[in-house]
């Protein structure tokens, strides 16, 4: 019997009707109408954490798993085009997200994200540091900003990518500290809605979405959605790992049901 693998992270595109999945022993493709796997992919014996896929859809970005370096890979059919080092990012678990203009990382033991060229061959500007190690992360539609979960908070810390120095930190109001003390991340999701006037954030202590008005800067809080029985969520065992996902159908279901 074969052993189950342990997925890191899935990415999908629209356009060209693919769906990726990174495992710690490889990436594949499945097409999203067709529900079979296009290919799949072992990069130096080993796979990857969680992936990102450019806007385009050509590029994808899978950082190896547990190493300090990133697969740059051909979307279409899964050929690694480039490994880049990314010196100063420790191997542990890391995410991943590609802007229109470049890809970004960061390692969860570390306080910083590297910025890398278009083509992802060096990293060019590390951000940061951040008050605590990184969380998952999301990345404004300009890719200018960069606002993370970090270990501790409820809430999130926000980098600019082009200065590399951090701007501020956001946590929810009146959240219980100590049960918060009990997680590593207790915000483990982030996402702005499709037309980014939200902010979505993960609150694990209260297992419910924290929603934050979008069009001030920095976002402020501006209501809540409980996670009980809410299609936004899904929760990982009892660390509450949370990661949202951003539908706008479901999203304008939930302000119905809040309103």
């Amino acid at each position: 019997m074969k052993q189950a693998e342990i997925v890191r992270g899935t990415a999908a595109h629209v356009r060209s009707g693919r769906l990726y999945i990174s495992t710690t022993k490889r990436l594949a493709a499945i097409g999203l109408k067709t529900d079979r796997v296009i290919w799949e992919k072992r990069y130096e014996d080993h796979c990857c954490d969680r992936l990102a896929v450019s806007p385009d859809g050509q590029t994808i970005y899978a950082p190896a798993f547990e190493r300090a370096k990133w697969f740059v890979v051909r979307a279409d059919n899964g050929e690694l085009r480039a490994t880049v080092g990314v010196i100063g990012l420790a191997a542990r678990r890391r995410s991943t997200r590609a802007t229109a203009r470049a890809p970004i990382s960061a390692r969860g033991n570390r306080r910083r994200c590297g910025w890398s060229t278009r083509s992802a061959t060096r990293i060019v500007r590390m951000v940061g540091p951040f008050s605590a190690s990184l969380c998952p992360f999301t990345v404004n539609a300009k890719g200018t900003l960069a606002f993370a979960n970090v270990d501790g908070l409820v809430g999130f810390e926000v980098g600019d990518l082009q200065t590399g120095l951090i701007l501020d930190r956001v946590a929810v109001e009146d959240y219980d500290k100590d049960a918060a003390a009990q997680f590593e991340c207790p915000s483990h999701g982030i996402a702005f809605t499709p037309d980014e006037r939200e902010l979505w954030v993960a609150d694990g202590v209260r297992n419910r979405i924290e929603i934050f008005d979008a069009r001030e800067y920095p976002p402020v809080a501006s209501s809540a959605i409980a996670a009980a029985r809410s299609a936004a969520l899904a929760g990982v065992q009892q660390r509450r790992r949370l990661r949202v996902l951003v539908d706008r159908r479901r999203h304008q279901r939930a302000r119905r049901r809040r309103s």
